[in-house]
């Protein structure tokens, strides 16, 4: 049986009681911060949703999304992905990887936002708010999420979510896929990083890292991982 990837594994293997058995267990070990650090993050994300009323009418809780094996991951968003790519100097696998990680196989997603994009500057739609975990400083750190959906985020903040907590919210995947390259293309850091000049997915993924995409130190090797463990370069040669 191939090896899946350590970082994967913690998000998919384990149910919520083994996953709590298994952070005590690591946290007596030496070095083993990072993983801790992983499993308070599931945990996390999954206590974070309470069924509980929203307080205004123009917000309401984030359902939980729908986990998919590699195959059948691949197989749903294959197609939007390549079309998304075509002409854009983005490797498919790439983004399909950033997919897969950014979603957990999309057992993550809340508000249709596959690729973990925050709220920013400029955006003017929905936004959601969860929890989530960040490198600041060196220092992981978790911001906890409200579980909402807000028609702004100006909405969000002044019911009390804290920013670091709010993501992009999309009607439909499709819409997610296609911001995601309108997102990267927007950035000037991602021209001057050299996302759009790799000459190959492994040297696009570094390039994520150092322009700053996700706050992991680790991230790009993921990716890397996602790509070479699910054959996801077969999808950079349907691009023509």
């Amino acid at each position: 049986m191939r090896k899946k990837d350590p970082y994967i594994t913690v998000f998919e293997q384990y149910t919520t009681a083994e996953l709590e058995e298994k952070l005590i267990s690591t946290g007596r070990k030496m070095g083993s911060t990072g993983l801790c650090t992983r499993i308070l993050t599931e945990l996390f994300y999954r206590n974070n949703v309470q069924e509980t009323t929203p307080t205004q009418p123009t917000t309401k809780l984030v359902n939980m999304a729908t986990k998919l094996t590699p195959t059948q991951f691949i197989a749903a968003y294959k197609d939007a992905t390549i079309a998304a790519c075509k002409g854009q100097n983005i490797f498919p696998s790439v983004k399909l990887a950033q997919m897969a990680l950014e979603s957990g196989w999309g057992e993550r997603v809340k508000g249709n936002n596959f690729f973990g994009i925050k709220n920013s500057k400029g955006w003017k739609g929905k936004v959601i708010s969860f929890t989530t975990r960040e490198v600041i400083n060196k220092v992981s750190k978790i911001f906890v999420g409200t579980g909402k959906i807000y028609a702004n985020s100006e909405e969000a903040l002044a019911s009390g979510a804290d920013k670091q907590t709010l993501f992009r919210y999309y009607d439909n995947v499709i819409d997610s896929i296609k911001d995601h390259t309108k997102f990267l293309q927007a950035n000037i850091r991602y021209f001057q990083g050299g996302v759009f000049a790799a000459l190959t997915p492994q040297a696009q993924c570094e390039a994520l890292q150092r322009c700053g995409y996700a706050t992991d130190p680790e991230y790009a090797s993921v990716l890397k991982s996602i790509i070479s463990h699910n054959h996801f370069e077969v999808l950079d040669s349907q691009l023509n």
